[in-house]
């Protein structure tokens, strides 16, 4: 099934060129299932965000409540580069092209019994890189949800970063801070990776502003309009 899709997806018909494929930093939003047949040798086991005082102040989430009570699948640092290795692998196998690595500022909050903070993201991203230079050609990889600064000095090959929160296509509030904030960022993220601004709707008389906006900037960003197959 995974290779008629990716026929289509590189087929005429969607001219499509590269297809890369989502995973989170941790495997999945809610990491890996310690207790599935195959896991045991990653030696995962449940582990418990931690936030400080001053991220919980600025921005409470409902999300972290949830993991901060059932916890995230989380793979030992010393097995993840083997995780990554195994999955980069097969999805190399069947044609995909790279992948975009989400949520990894999650990582960071798992620290405790690993080193801290640093330590783990640390670990996390230098076996990310070293797996995606393994299997894929031409540096693969869009690094997601990534703004913690241990993070982005930790990441030392990944070329691609989103530089934008969420866009809400149904907000059209939201739509000037989007590009704003995007502007911001880029500023400070173009200075060692190249910044991606994410996506828009071409179809929405107010992107006018945003898609000229994403011309002068020379950044990359995605465009989603509904397709028939």
């Amino acid at each position: 099934m995974h290779y008629c899709i990716l026929y289509v997806l590189n087929s005429d018909f969607l001219m499509g060129r590269y297809v890369y494929v989502w995973h989170a930093l941790a495997g999945y939003w809610g990491g890996v299932k310690p207790a599935a047949i195959g896991m045991e040798h990653y030696d995962t086991s449940l582990a418990y965000p931690t936030h400080s005082p001053g991220v919980l102040g600025n921005q409470p989430d409902v999300v972290m409540d949830s993991l901060a009570v059932h916890g995230l699948g989380l793979v030992h640092p010393k097995k993840v580069f083997d995780f990554y290795n195994e999955l980069h692998a097969y999805l190399a196998s069947c044609g995909v092209d790279g992948v975009k690595v989400d949520v990894q500022n999650i990582i960071e909050t798992l620290g405790s019994g690993h080193g801290g903070r640093v330590s783990i993201t640390r670990s996390y991203h230098q076996a990310l890189e070293a797996s995606i230079a393994r299997n894929f050609r031409d540096n693969g990889c869009i690094a997601c949800m990534c703004h913690n600064t241990d993070g982005l000095y930790s990441a030392k090959q990944t070329a691609v970063v989103r530089a934008s929160d969420d866009f809400y296509p149904h907000d059209p509030a939201s739509h000037t801070i989007h590009v704003s904030s995007v502007a911001y960022n880029s500023i400070f993220l173009g200075e060692f990776m190249q910044p991606d601004w994410d996506m828009f709707h071409v179809s929405r008389i107010e992107n006018n502003t945003l898609s000229v906006n994403l011309q002068f900037s020379f950044e990359t960003f995605h465009v989603i309009e509904n397709m028939s197959i």
